[in-house]
């Protein structure tokens, strides 16, 4: 990553081993370099909106307006996030985006009688879906959440599925726009892997064409 980072995340030398991984963090590390920020520093100014986004998201959602502070205060201080933001890797950074993810999910639903919060709200759970779906290997297993969720609709499909009282159908916002999202996203990093290295794949791992 910090290589790819380096050289440019589709730039320089091409070798078996520079699109072994997905390339999106290495996109973030690059971003990063640009602006003369330490990745340390990045990651955990990142997390810091992102917990505090969802704090608020989950006021808005539940409209208990003292149970922000102290989601905020669990997610900033609790030991263990300590701990693993005292390492900038992949994993971190896919933390804050699902974190970031799920308040905008609880947004979207919260704002759903339409207008422009919304719309932001829905851009943003589609967006941030996409890029934690394609930020490392496993993202495949936010399917299933989303598919878990796809189920509870079922037991109040008139709230999801009725147009009635929401500007789009509520379940066609919550898998419909992050499924598009995530595959245009897909497409977008596969296209520029084709161009460097001829291979239409996010990542070389995961290829038949791949070899070691």
């Amino acid at each position: 990553y910090v290589h790819r980072a380096f050289v440019g995340v589709w730039s320089g030398s091409y070798d078996q081993l520079s699109f072994a991984h997905p390339q999106l963090y290495a996109v973030w590390l690059d971003a990063l370099r640009s602006f003369g920020i330490p990745a340390r520093l990045g990651v955990e100014l990142a997390w810091v909106a992102s917990a505090v986004y969802l704090a608020r998201a989950l006021r808005r959602f539940t409209g208990v307006a003292l149970i922000g502070l102290p989601v905020a205060a669990f997610l900033l201080f609790h030991p263990y996030t300590i701990l693993i933001f005292d390492r900038t890797l992949a994993e971190t950074m896919l933390l804050v985006i699902v974190t970031a993810c799920l308040g905008a999910g609880l947004d979207a639903w919260a704002l759903r009688g339409g207008g422009r919060r919304w719309l932001l709200a829905v851009a943003g759970f589609s967006v941030l879906f996409a890029l934690a779906y394609h930020w490392r290997k496993e993202g495949i297993a936010l399917l299933a959440a989303l598919a878990a969720l796809a189920v509870l609709t079922v037991f109040a499909r008139k709230r999801w599925w009725s147009l009635r009282g929401c500007a789009s159908s509520c379940g066609a916002v919550m898998f419909a726009w992050p499924l598009v999202a995530t595959l245009a996203l897909g497409v977008a990093l596969s296209t520029s892997n084709l161009v460097k290295c001829g291979n239409f794949t996010l990542f070389e791992v995961g290829s038949s064409r791949y070899s070691a």
